[in-house]
């Protein structure tokens, strides 16, 4: 990626964040923990898990929630919640937990997008038709009544224009399709999804990325309707301006190197998403060691 490309894309985030709408051991200890509080005469859980936009570095997300849910912390009674790649992650967790995709299948569809935007050359005007394929290929008949009567929602965040921007938070599907639907919206960078296309159609309505319907401190996390709410992100919190008190995030990286990873331009070698995957899983391990 030239600097100047690099440099618009630094650019393009800040003005999006800018248009945000401000709106509103292993740890048997931790697991019985969450499990009673579940239970409990309080219907509000004690965590949720909202998973921030990342672009391809979802496999970072993806080892995270499968690290997560080894351990106890996530179970169909923990509220998910994601925007643009989050979503994505949301939803196929909570598919996990009742059959398939599982999240290794979902890693390999995440291998499999990245690879055929690399060989077209880019994530940019790609991405729509790669995504639509891997959601054929993951989403099935019972996808939407598995996501619509789970115990606790997951909620996926999308922003609509009837005609101004609208957020959503969508947690009942009616289909197969409105499902697809769902993560084809969360994920529609403007100008940059679907080729010049500013927007993709939402239940009969204009519709872009979900990280326009957070607000911008949480960097596309919805807050979860739990006591406390775990954000998971591929960037550094500090460096993109993520507000949380509870966030699993590489420490040390490159925003440079991550943002082109996140883009597209150009697609990565698999291995380098692979390592994500790993690097999701370790960070997740070490927050539920030190904060939980």
């Amino acid at each position: 990626m030239t600097k100047s490309l690099l440099a618009f894309h630094l650019l393009l985030m800040r003005v999006a964040a800018a248009l945000a709408p401000r709106v509103g051991g292993v740890r048997a200890a931790t697991t019985a923990r969450f499990a009673a509080a579940a239970q409990a005469s309080n219907p509000q859980p004690e965590v949720g898990i909202s998973f921030t936009v990342g672009g391809l570095l979802f496999p970072y997300q993806l080892g995270a929630a499968k690290a997560l849910y080894e351990a106890g912390v996530a179970s169909p009674a923990t509220p998910l919640a994601g925007a643009s790649s989050g979503a994505i992650v949301a939803v196929v967790a909570a598919l996990s937990e009742t059959g398939s995709p599982t999240l290794d299948d979902s890693l390999e569809a995440a291998l499999r997008v990245n690879g055929y935007c690399r060989d077209r050359g880019g994530m940019r005007g790609q991405y729509y038709d790669a995504l639509s394929l891997e959601a054929d290929r993951l989403l099935d008949g019972t996808s939407a009544a598995r996501l619509s009567n789970r115990p606790a929602k997951v909620s996926v965040a999308v922003t609509q224009f009837k005609p101004l921007p609208t957020p959503l938070l969508a947690s009942s599907f009616t289909d197969q399709d409105d499902v697809k639907r769902a993560l084809l919206a969360t994920s529609c960078i403007p100008f940059y999804f679907k080729g010049a296309r500013p927007f993709v159609t939402f239940r009969g309505a204009p519709a872009v990325d979900g990280f326009f319907a957070v607000e911008r401190k949480y960097f596309g996390a919805p807050e979860c309707d739990a006591r406390r709410t775990i954000r998971v992100c591929p960037f550094p919190a500090a460096t993109i301006g993520l507000e949380a008190d509870d966030v699993i995030a590489p420490s040390e990286a490159s925003l440079g190197s991550l943002l082109q990873c996140a883009l597209g331009a150009p697609p990565v070698d698999d291995s380098y998403l692979e390592g994500l995957f790993a690097r999701g899983a370790a960070d997740a391990g070490k927050f539920i060691d030190t904060k939980l």
